[in-house]
């Protein structure tokens, strides 16, 4: 029985691992196109402009007509819109920090709620599951959108905290 449990668990690891080997192949891919939207646009229509740019590219190409496929897509595309939020949060944290007042503790914990809420609103998308596996593309739409939005969210408080000094 251990050895039965053992061998299902390195079978489900490696069925992850093959998993997420796309989603990491979609990004060295097709996250260039973003990178380019990304740091040549700079105003609020940001998210308009880019959202579904990397994503819509790897699902015409890489045969997405399956929901594994274009949500493997649109998962690629939300890490490199994390990577974003991340720089973004740094930079204005940094910002923060010079400001008088606790500034930067504030967005801390505005972070952990945002990050708490995004996880819990995208889990209402189809909470009774009637939506079967197109569940699972929409809960992935989800993430990408709200982490997209949230981006620039900061991107734009970044920018403002830069002009006001």
């Amino acid at each position: 029985m251990k050895r039965l449990t053992i061998l299902f668990i390195v079978l489900c690891l490696a069925f992850l691992r093959m998993v997420w080997a796309d989603v990491d192949e979609y990004v060295a891919k097709y996250g260039v196109i973003l990178d380019n939207c990304y740091q040549f646009h700079t105003t609020d229509k940001l998210l308009d402009q880019c959202t579904n740019r990397m994503s819509g590219p790897c699902i015409d190409i890489e045969g997405g007509g399956s929901d594994v496929r274009m949500r493997d897509c649109i998962l690629a595309e939300t890490m490199v819109w994390e990577k974003y939020l991340n720089l973004e949060y740094e930079k204005t944290m940094a910002a923060l920090k010079e400001w008088p007042g606790e500034y930067d503790q504030a967005l801390l914990e505005a972070q952990r709620a945002w990050t708490a809420f995004r996880h819990a609103d995208c889990r209402l998308v189809d909470p009774i599951g009637h939506l079967g596996t197109y569940q699972r593309l929409l809960v992935a739409e989800c993430y990408q959108t709200m982490t997209a939005e949230r981006t620039l969210e900061l991107r734009e408080l970044h920018i403002i905290l830069h002009e006001s000094r």
